[in-house]
C-alpha cells in the first residue's frame, strides 16, 4: 500500500518537471512529497489507512516545499537582477573611460604636429601651452628628438615634449567591481507531526458462574408400628 501511495504521489509530481525556471521549487516539491508522504503513510498505517495518510502527507508536503522553494527561486532571481545591473553599470563606465581616453589620444600632440606649428611660425610659448595642456602621444625617442632638432624645433619645446605626459600610458579608470554576495537558503525538509494515537485497550469482561446452590433435603421417616387413629 505504501508504495502504490509513492507510485501516485511520483505521478503527481512528474507535471512540475515542465516548469523552467523553477528548479528549486520543483525540487522543493518533490522532496516535501516523497518526506510528507512517508510520515503521512506511517501516520495513517496506526488507522488502517496508509494510502489516504500518504496522499495527504504527500499533498501538505508538496505545498510547504513548493513555497520554500519558490522564495529562493525568487531570491536567486533578485540576485541576478541586481548582479547583471551592476554588470551592466559597470561596462558603462568602463566604456565611458575608454571614450574619454581616445579623445585625449585623439587630442594629443605628435611630433610631426610640432613641427608644423614650429612651421607655421608659432612662438615657442604658444606651443608649450599646447602641450602642457594635451599632453604628447608617445614618449620621445632618440629619432624622434634628432628629427624635431633638424626641422627647425627649439630646444625648449623638445624639453617641453620631453617632461609632459604620456596620453597612451594613462592607466584605465574603472568602477569599482560589485560582487554581490550569495544568498544561500537551504530548503528544508518539512517536518508533518504525527497526531496523537489513541489506543483503546479492549478490557475482557470476566463473567463468573453463579456459586452452587446447595439444597438440604429433610431425612425421610419411617414410622414402624400399628398406626393410631383420632376419635372424635
Amino acid at each position: 500500500m505504501r508504495r502504490i501511495a509513492l507510485c501516485l504521489l511520483l505521478a503527481m509530481c512528474l507535471p512540475l518537471s515542465h516548469v523552467r525556471g523553477q528548479v528549486n521549487t520543483q525540487r522543493g516539491s518533490v522532496i516535501g512529497g516523497l518526506a510528507g508522504a512517508a510520515a503521512g503513510a506511517a501516520i495513517g498505517e496506526n488507522n488502517d489507512h496508509p494510502v489516504v495518510g500518504a496522499l495527504i502527507g504527500g499533498a501538505l508536503g508538496m505545498a510547504s516545499g513548493a513555497a520554500l522553494g519558490n522564495a529562493r527561486d525568487q531570491q536567486q532571481a533578485q540576485n541576478r537582477a541586481w548582479q547583471y545591473q551592476q554588470q551592466q553599470a559597470q561596462y558603462r563606465r568602463q566604456l565611458a573611460v575608454q571614450q574619454q581616453q581616445q579623445l585625449q589620444l585623439s587630442k594629443a600632440v605628435a611630433p610631426q604636429d610640432v613641427i608644423s606649428m614650429t612651421r607655421s611660425g608659432l612662438s615657442e610659448s604658444v606651443i608649450i601651452n599646447h602641450i602642457q595642456t594635451h599632453g604628447v602621444r608617445y614618449e620621445l625617442q632618440v629619432p624622434d628628438i634628432i628629427n624635431l632638432h633638424e626641422n627647425g624645433v627649439s630646444q625648449n619645446v623638445i624639453a617641453a615634449m620631453q617632461n609632459a605626459r604620456n596620453v597612451s600610458t594613462m592607466p584605465a579608470v574603472s568602477g569599482p567591481v560589485y560582487q554581490p554576495s550569495t544568498v544561500v537558503q537551504t530548503v528544508p525538509t518539512p517536518v508533518l507531526t504525527a497526531p496523537p494515537v489513541v489506543v483503546e485497550q479492549y478490557v475482557v469482561p470476566k463473567y463468573y458462574n453463579p456459586a452452587p446452590r446447595v439444597h438440604y433435603f429433610a431425612p425421610y421417616q419411617y414410622h414402624y408400628g400399628p398406626r393410631h387413629y383420632h376419635h372424635h
